[in-house]
């Protein structure tokens, strides 16, 4: 997740993939509780920027020059991927990670997180096929006689109370054709 509320110096943070985050843990790593934000030196005040939400949430027009660099700097992953297995995907964790910090810094506010993912998730909650290619990736027949391998933990994370909104379920249903 990259802070981009402060310009002059990027700073971001890196969450595990295969664990899955309550809206407590989110605000206590990021900082975002009043006791763990840093006090301003004396004399100074604390820049609004810093304050809760700020740092990782805010208009386009506002972050245009971080986020171009964020997404201009992406590159491949460096770690290659064995022929006989898909790539580590953790989209059930990056999406507890967003919508934590979307439930601590704006509780009880409608929100859009949109995602775009390359293909299933192999790894953590809502994983809905493993890295092995020979395991197949189920299909709506598998779904419908109940004979899927992970299509219980994954609607368990949909059930769950952290993930209050609808799309995942649908992405979870559309990446079976992945």
């Amino acid at each position: 997740m990259h802070e981009i509320g402060y310009p002059e110096c990027s700073k971001s943070y890196v969450f595990r993939g295969g664990k899955e985050y309550q809206p407590k843990q989110i605000q206590d790593m990021l900082g975002l509780t009043s006791q763990n934000r840093a006090a301003p030196r004396p004399g100074q005040p604390m820049p609004q920027a810093a304050l809760g939400a700020a740092r990782f949430l805010m208009p386009v027009q506002q972050c245009e020059f971080q986020l171009t660099g964020i997404l201009e700097n992406l590159t491949r992953d460096p770690w290659p991927v064995a022929n006989d297995k898909r790539p580590l995907r953790c989209t059930g964790g990056a999406l507890s990670v967003a919508v934590g910090l979307l439930e601590t810094t704006y509780p009880n506010t409608g929100a859009r997180i949109m995602l775009f993912a390359g293909g299933a998730a192999t790894e953590g909650p809502g994983m809905v096929v493993s890295n092995e290619l020979k395991e197949p990736i189920r299909s709506h027949h598998d779904i419908d006689r109940d004979t899927v391998k992970h299509y219980k933990r994954a609607i368990k994370v949909c059930s769950d109370p952290v993930f209050t909104f609808i799309p995942i379920i649908s992405f979870l249903r559309s990446s079976t054709k992945v």
